[in-house]
């Protein structure tokens, strides 16, 4: 047991940053991260929420890791998850001191730990929705230039403004509805239950804001330009409008499209309609589920009320006679130029199209999906996709089914073999629960030293003991968990038997200067082997990697080595054949194998 809790006990609403700044400057240490660096680990780690680096801190001050979850702020410098809730990095400033000084006071006062060492940091200053103190009623004061690197050490910024702190003037200011509101979610206090509770807490804060200061300023007002004392008005209004429900917003909108048309404004477009359809589309994250149906319904409606009538064959009649999905199907028809990108936001009823066409898209939409549709099925994010598409060869499919004079083409790639990879996933999976220091999957690609595609190579291959899924349901990259240890020792037993690069480059009769660019560009998979306490890593390859690659590829010296010719002759028999080298690397020539007929 050690004494770090008797000079600077952890508080209630307080975050794991503010508790190891207080306990650095309690112990004499200059800074956070030179406390942090002596009990071997890192602050930023801490700051960012890596799992690493918690159990290291928590193992330091000798208490268990649940003490800290309340106070965890996970992050990726976009999306940040405190107590369960998402918020982005616009919607927190963990950058700059937010404090209430009559908290702080109260804390010296009051507080248990080394007098001069008690003021914490509150997890709740750091969301922006909180504006005011819900204890004193004052304003919360900022100090700090915008945008600054990231520092997170309370203690140090609070000594490096420590005149100002003092010097600061109160402002009385209320909570309003939206901050009471974040809140009672943020500490799971209970509340009465409303619409914005089936929202993650990123998304019903911005509506609220967004639909609060239109209602005061209108569509055109820069929202940016607002000061926090009239953000706070806007989130107020805002909140009294969406507290009654989903049919007050919807109201809401439908109030904005009578206002237009009354003053003979437009529906879409530059409208108000249509700007706020742009401006939620890039502020809410789920704008599919909680506003597009919502803004589309009140656009078609003015176009019935105006005497349009849907066609007797839309994207929604075609989209429902073959099983797919319609919003997916007018996606499709708007890449390929079938409809215009200004119609896009317009519902599927309301938009013409031929049936013979529609089936064509309804056929392509059923085999194929794109990227970002394959990623949301796998739960991928972009380097997991990127190692998967290594992994499984995946070869993206180019089309382009329209008869247009400008055609569109974009990748897919076949659902079929989406959903193998799903399979794969689900067959992996060994156990039903996740010890506590398990990890996800590039978190414990970045613990071993390793990367991506190797920690996927053991998952999808059956070599990992330990796998779980932490949520119910299908099996999704983002929802896998590893045992780090699990992964150390069968990527410990991967590196044994492979070969050097330079044994790589013998092999396959090229250079090791062309073996390196063939790893650069995933075209050889390779493995580091060494040791992470002496930093001594190399590069090894796999002896099946090497047998795979020489099944495709061959250089020229060594189709001469094979065909027992000398390398002048043979390269006059290729030519001769119309057979042209794949690739040329720092001048090595490579062909495909099945472009050769000796």
């Amino acid at each position: 047991m050690n004494r770090h809790f008797e000079l600077a006990p952890f508080n209630a609403g307080e975050t794991i940053t503010s508790h190891a700044s207080r306990l650095a400057a309690a112990s004499g240490y200059e800074s956070a991260n030179a406390y942090a660096r002596a009990f071997g680990f890192s602050f930023g780690g801490l700051a960012m929420g890596k799992t690493t680096d918690i159990l290291s801190f928590a193992q330091a001050v000798d208490r268990h890791v649940d003490l800290f979850e309340d106070g965890i702020v996970r992050s990726d410098n976009k999306v940040h998850i405190m107590r369960g809730e998402r918020l982005s990095s616009g919607q927190v400033d963990r950058k700059r001191l937010r404090f209430c000084s009559l908290c702080l006071a109260e804390d010296e006062k009051s507080g248990a730990g080394r007098r001069g060492f008690r003021a914490f940091g509150r997890l709740l200053w750091q969301v922006i929705a909180v504006r005011a103190c819900p204890c004193h009623n004052v304003a919360l004061n900022t100090f700090g230039a915008f945008g600054a690197p990231p520092d997170y050490d309370f203690s140090a910024m609070l000594r490096a403004y420590s005149g100002a702190v003092e010097r600061t003037n109160l402002f009385s200011m209320p909570p309003d509805p939206l901050q009471t509101y974040v809140v009672k979610r943020l500490c799971r206090e209970p509340h009465d239950r409303i619409w914005l509770d089936e929202m993650s807490m990123h998304d019903a804060i911005a509506l609220t804001e967004i639909v609060g200061a239109i209602s005061r300023h209108g569509v055109q007002k820069d929202v940016s330009l607002l000061d926090g004392i009239e953000l706070s008005r806007c989130a107020a209004q805002g909140f009294e409008i969406l507290r009654r429900g989903e049919q007050a917003f919807r109201d809401f909108v439908f109030s904005l499209l009578h206002s237009e048309a009354g003053a003979g404004g437009s529906t879409w477009g530059g409208g108000r309609l249509g700007q706020l359809n742009s401006l939620l589309y890039f502020s809410v994250d789920d704008f599919e589920g909680i506003v597009r149906g919502i803004i589309r319904d009140a656009g078609g409606n003015a176009m019935l009320a105006a005497g349009w009538r849907p066609p007797p064959s839309s994207v929604a009649s075609i989209a429902a006679e073959h099983d797919v999905d319609a919003v997916r199907l007018r996606g499709l028809l708007a890449d390929a130029g079938v409809i215009e990108r200004r119609h896009s936001p317009i519902v599927p009823r309301l938009i013409a199209i031929d049936d013979s066409l529609g089936a064509i898209f309804a056929a392509e939409l059923k085999k194929t999906c794109n990227r970002p549709e394959a990623r949301k099925h796998l739960g991928a994010s972009s380097a997991v996709f990127d190692g998967l598409a290594m992994h499984y060869d995946l070869q993206a499919q180019p089309w382009a089914i329209t008869d247009r004079p400008q055609r569109y083409t974009r990748s897919r790639f076949l659902t079929v073999e989406i959903e193998r990879i799903s399979a794969d996933l689900q067959a992996a999976i060994t156990t039903e629960s996740a010890a506590q220091q398990w990890m996800e999957i590039e978190e414990v690609a970045r613990f071993a030293e390793s990367t991506v595609e190797e920690v996927l190579l053991l998952l999808l291959g059956g070599n990992l003991l330990s796998v779980a899924c932490k949520a119910e349901g299908p099996a999704r990259f983002q929802d896998i968990r590893l045992d780090p240890d699990d992964v150390l020792r069968q990527l410990s037993l991967m590196s044994r038997g492979a070969l050097s690069l330079a044994a790589v480059a013998k092999k396959i009769s090229a250079s090791e200067k062309s073996v390196e660019v063939l790893i650069a560009r995933k075209m050889i998979r390779s493995l580091r082997k060494g040791s992470a306490r002496t930093a001594s890593f190399e590069r090894v390859v796999q002896r099946r990697e090497v047998a795979r690659f020489d099944e495709c590829f061959a250089t020229l010296k060594r189709l001469a080595s094979i065909y027992r010719k000398p390398p002048s002759t043979v390269r006059r028999r290729l030519v001769a054949q119309g057979a042209e080298p794949a690739m040329v690397i720092e001048g090595v020539l490579f062909y495909r194998r099945h472009d050769i007929s000796f």
